[in-house]
């Protein structure tokens, strides 16, 4: 073999080490017990669930998922395809560390991934927890529950095309349009803010652009994994508005056999950040009666 063909060997072997190694998600693990997998939302990474897991580590083998795109953790070559892709390699992990019947809790994002992980993988969980976050997430911008994939076509494809040609001072502006309803602290809204700054502007359009067009209502009416669906209500300034959003929540999982939706009426969409401790309460009550 010349010294040409020796160089290009290294070279294609040098980009199969790179291929394999890269990942769409960094785990990190803390405590022992029963696996829970802790999911952030859009723009999030595992550091919003910081609170959480320190409590929840007590009694359980913590895994905290970042996804690859979101806030400060670099954006891998799936970016045009993310959520699949985080999908598929959270189902490795699982099978890769053995982990027996884990919870899946997941916030905003994050819970659909939760509820898609489960739809198709039943056998493999034993609860899912979404922390304000819907199986189908276009009837809380049109405020129907009759929406569907097929009405935002148009509208999801415009705003991936924004979201792909925005800067990153645009990515954290078009952030501050709906801070009001993330977080209740400035600094937590701050914190929102900059993780949105710095995240990857082609991960967030592929992203938003699957939330618009998959709706799970209907395939997850035949999950009997036993489900809570936390809504936070905080950002409502009365009780019609509240009412018409517990309904909206609550028609998301009509006829879903185990499912069960509770209401915190003080707390954002940061559920973890305004109100920890009732949200391990609620975890821990939900836990004690299905585990």
């Amino acid at each position: 073999m010349n010294i040409v063909h020796i160089i290009l060997a290294v070279l294609v072997f040098s980009m199969s080490l790179n291929t394999k190694a890269e990942s769409c998600i960094r785990v990190e693990v803390q405590g022992a017990g029963q696996p829970l997998i802790l999911i952030p939302g859009l723009m999030s990474d595992g550091s919003v669930w910081q609170q959480s897991e320190k409590y929840l580590a007590k009694n359980y083998q913590v895994h905290t998922v970042s996804i690859a795109g979101f806030a400060k953790t670099k954006a891998c070559a799936d970016a045009d395809n993310i959520l699949s892709q985080v999908k598929s390699e959270l189902l490795s992990y699982i099978e890769h560390h053995k982990l027996q019947k884990p919870v899946l809790m997941g916030h905003s994002l994050g819970a659909f991934l939760s509820y898609s992980l489960v739809i198709e993988n039943e056998t493999l969980f034993s609860a899912v927890i979404a922390v304000d976050g819907l199986p189908y997430i276009a009837p809380i911008f049109t405020k129907t529950s009759a929406t569907t994939p097929t009405d935002m076509r148009q509208q999801a494809d415009y705003i991936k095309n924004i979201y792909q040609q925005a800067t990153a001072q645009q990515m954290a502006d078009m952030t501050k349009q709906t801070i009001a309803i993330q977080a209740t602290s400035i600094e937590n809204q701050q914190a929102v803010i900059a993780m949105a700054k710095v995240s990857d502007q082609n991960t967030v359009a592929s992203a938003l652009h699957f939330l618009l067009l998959n709706d799970l209502r209907e395939p997850l009416k035949k999950v009997k994994t036993p489900l809570l669906l936390i809504a936070a209500q905080g950002a409502f300034t009365n009780e019609a508005s509240r009412r018409f959003a517990t309904a909206l929540y609550q028609q998301q999982i009509e006829n879903v056999p185990n499912a069960h939706l509770i209401t915190n009426t003080d707390a954002r969409h940061f559920i973890m950040w305004d109100d920890n401790e009732w949200l391990m309460a609620a975890t821990d009550l939900f836990l004690q009666g299905v585990l």
